[in-house]
């Protein structure tokens, strides 16, 4: 499942910082590394200290961390429906660019 994912955003990106928010123990993260930037934003305890064994990682509970992050690709995946207002977290701690 992630190596597909990969490969599919791998087409669209170059030079790219990554972030992951919710990412786990940093499977999908891990198969950027090689080429990307890459940060996560972990809500477990457990599964956010093995991420940042290999990934920049900010710790938080969801939902906002306050946190002024620059990332080229935001990956959000199988979490975002716990947020009731997306577009607020985001912007909460991101730079966003137009």
């Amino acid at each position: 499942m992630y190596e597909i994912e990969y490969n599919f955003i791998h087409k669209f990106i170059k030079e790219s910082q990554v972030l992951e928010i919710s990412c786990g123990e940093g499977e999908l993260l891990d198969l950027f590394k090689n080429e990307f930037i890459t940060k996560g934003i972990g809500y477990g305890e457990n599964t956010a200290k093995l991420a940042s064994q290999k990934h920049k990682l900010y710790y938080s509970k969801l939902p906002p961390i306050n946190l002024r992050i620059k990332c080229d690709l935001i990956i959000f995946r199988g979490s975002i429906q716990y947020l009731l207002n997306p577009k607020k977290y985001f912007s909460s701690f991101l730079m966003l660019e137009d």
